[in-house]
């Protein structure tokens, strides 16, 4: 199995954006853990993709279209156990799901929502709930960003021109399309029962790296437990 090549570009861009945002924090273990899940892009071959696959944001950004036909299928993790680690993220159970993650977070990125939060002068990761309650804000706050700009373009005829209406236009409704899929996405997990809402975007992925015998749980190489 591959990735498709905009993946890798993805995952690169969440690094540098991450290394970006939070350069006093990389030691942080949920975003260490991100950039290391990105790192694995790195690791799993790469197919290139058609200019048609990816959907323009703006000149600077762009935002590739989310699909999840086969994203979100449960997995028979009888089938994982004892399975050696590049072995796993050639899967196409893996990648799908690998592939579903960067996207979301690469356009929660670009849509300017956060996926970590503050909690006692730490930074987590949000839960399903939380990451609702941000997209339903960064929603409400995009309506109401696109109806000022309305408002100001009628009481500023100069500044009304077709051009800058439809620039307005186009941010204004790929943004609300995103966060809309964004959403979307988050209801299949609860309703095909994947994941609830007390769960993070990282648990789609890493129960690949558990393996649990007995009392014990060993995280490889992409936690931070290892049985002794």
């Amino acid at each position: 199995m591959t990735i498709n090549s905009a993946t890798k570009k993805m995952a690169n861009s969440i690094i540098n954006d991450i290394q970006h945002d939070f350069p006093n924090l990389l030691t942080n273990i949920d975003i260490k853990q991100l950039i290391e899940y990105c790192k694995l892009s790195n690791c799993i071959d790469v197919k290139e993709c058609e200019d048609n696959d990816i959907e323009t944001l703006s000149d600077e950004v762009t935002i590739s279209q989310l699909t999840f036909s086969d994203t979100v299928d449960s997995v028979n993790w009888e089938n994982i156990k004892n399975t050696k680690i590049m072995t796993i993220i050639k899967k196409k159970s893996f990648i799908n799901r690998y592939t579903l993650l960067i996207k979301i977070i690469y356009c929660l990125i670009k849509i300017g929502v956060s996926i970590f939060r503050k909690k006692n002068n730490n930074i987590i990761i949000k839960n399903f709930r939380t990451l609702k309650i941000s997209l339903d804000k960064e929603k409400k706050n995009t309506i109401i960003w696109f109806r000022n700009e309305l408002d100001d373009m009628i009481c500023n005829k100069n500044k009304f021109t077709f051009e800058a209406y439809l620039k307005n236009h186009t941010t204004f409704s790929i943004k609300i399309k995103m966060i809309d899929k964004l959403i979307n996405v988050i209801n299949t997990f609860y309703e095909k029962g994947i994941l609830d809402e007390t769960d993070t975007l990282y648990q789609l992925i890493s129960p690949f790296f558990y393996q649990y015998d007995d009392d014990y749980l060993e995280v490889y190489e992409y936690g931070s437990v290892k049985k002794k």
